[in-house]
């Protein structure tokens, strides 16, 4: 049983460890073009190359020979070490670094959030908005060739081929028998995983909030997956499932709104455009940039960064989660006019709040300990239990309909019927509970006519 505790605590997670990888590979920049304060440390210590190839002088002394005035790159073709400041002296490319990730990032957000403007008419917006991203990367990547410095690029293979010298095809009796039972319980963990990532996306790109038409699929989700994982693992290629940031930036990128035409009028959201067009589309294109390397080569590292600094900002702030946050530092006068506000006493929205910063928290010092890092999976379960079992003591059936409305059951998955027929009932698993709005109104009418 998967709920809105488990799904934000998890997708939060995707989104916050996205942006600190992105501040890492900003970092990683440093390192081979450091900042250098003092100008003249790197006149005093030049560029040296040590060769691998030992020389023996005429009293019996071994020493490397050395050759001055060349560069690392050169030094590392002869099969050398290159020391001292001026081998990784690239005057202004990290601070060029830090501008372009940080611009890329300002320049893809403040397009994205263009669509809610009121300058040119809505179908501009929504173009421009929609390729948002394309044009931070372009704008980014010509300012970048307009400076003339040298930037790092994403480092891609030249062949498609296997990274060691192997065949394509896996072949399974080639591994000691030991070794297969070895790893039983790194796959159970591994499965575990691939289920709740799986099924944690799905579910958030299936709420109730994205007004989606078309049906779930969970269990023929999962089928689909298990196929992929026996093709991939037999080619000996990454398994791989739903991704949570793209997944809830291409749902973003389809949402549909209402024209405006009174002046003031905000646009209303009416749903997503479901299609399959867009993600072949794109797929499709993922596969052939294995024959565009060169192009691909043109884009700065650091723009790429800002576009996965951008991913996971953007697919965190729709979190009913960082709603609740940002209400621990508002005043009730401005805040927000949700729905489960009005519902729920804010004293306990905010333990509901602190219950979910606890878990997530725990999530990120078991993915981050090395001892404890491969019980991540068993983490995640034990998150469904707590909530399934520990926040049902906490909180009342209606405050846990309000702030945390679950998946819907196997029950109502494969009975339509019996779905539609619950009207707006909420469930909590298989039990149907009444809808704290429409008590909420009863309450005002049964108050009024007294």
């Amino acid at each position: 049983m998967y709920f809105r505790f488990t799904e934000e605590a998890f997708a939060a997670l995707i989104s916050i460890v996205f942006i600190i990888q992105s501040f890492e590979k900003l970092v990683e920049i440093s390192h081979d073009a450091p900042i250098i304060v003092d100008p003249k440390k790197v006149f005093d210590s030049p560029c040296i190359c040590y060769l691998n190839d030992p020389m023996v002088l005429s009293n019996n002394i071994t020493v490397r020979p050395r050759i001055m005035d060349i560069d690392a790159e050169e030094c590392r073709r002869r099969g050398g070490e290159a020391l001292g400041l001026q081998c990784r002296f690239k005057p202004d490319v990290y601070m060029l670094s830090i501008l372009l990730t940080f611009g890329t990032f300002a320049l893809a957000y403040g397009l994205n959030i263009f669509r809610k403007t009121h300058f040119l008419n809505s179908m501009i917006r929504n173009g421009i908005s929609d390729f948002g991203v394309f044009i931070a990367i372009v704008v980014m990547t010509t300012v970048s060739k307009f400076t003339g410095l040298e930037l790092p690029v994403l480092n891609i293979p030249a062949n498609f081929r296997p990274t060691i010298d192997r065949p394509w095809l896996i072949n399974p009796l080639s591994v000691n028998w030991y070794v297969a039972l070895m790893a039983v319980l790194p796959a159970i963990f591994y499965t575990i995983l691939i289920v709740m990532d799986q099924q944690i996306t799905a579910v958030i790109i299936n709420r109730k909030d994205n007004k989606l038409r078309k049906d779930f699929g969970y269990h023929l989700d999962l089928l689909v997956i298990a196929i992929l994982i026996v093709i991939c693992g037999s080619l000996g290629l990454p398994f791989y499932v739903a991704g949570t940031v793209l997944s809830v930036m291409h749902v973003d990128s389809l949402r549909l709104q209402s024209d405006t035409s009174a002046p003031g009028e905000k646009a209303q959201f009416l749903g997503i455009k479901e299609q399959r067009l867009t993600a072949i589309i794109a797929h499709l294109l993922i596969g052939f940039s294995v024959f565009i390397t060169p192009v691909i080569k043109l884009v700065p590292l650091p723009v790429l960064i800002g576009i996965f600094l951008y991913m996971g900002v953007v697919s965190m702030l729709g979190l009913q989660f960082i709603q609740r946050i940002a209400m621990l530092f508002m005043p009730i006068k401005y805040q927000p006019d949700y729905v489960w506000l009005r519902l729920v006493r804010m004293k306990r929205v905010h333990l509901f709040t602190f219950c979910q910063i606890l878990s997530i928290a725990a999530l990120f010092a078991v993915k981050y300990t090395k001892t404890f890092s491969m019980l991540f999976p068993l983490m995640l379960v034990l998150m469904v239990i707590i909530r399934m079992f520990f926040m049902e003591k906490v909180f009342t059936k209606q405050e846990l309909l309000a702030l945390d409305d679950p998946v819907p059951s196997f029950r109502s998955v494969i009975s339509p019927k019996g779905q539609s027929a619950k009207g707006k009932k909420g469930t909590i698993g298989d039990e149907e509970l009444e809808n704290p709005r429409e008590t909420e109104e009863g309450r005002k009418k049964t108050s009024s006519n007294h």
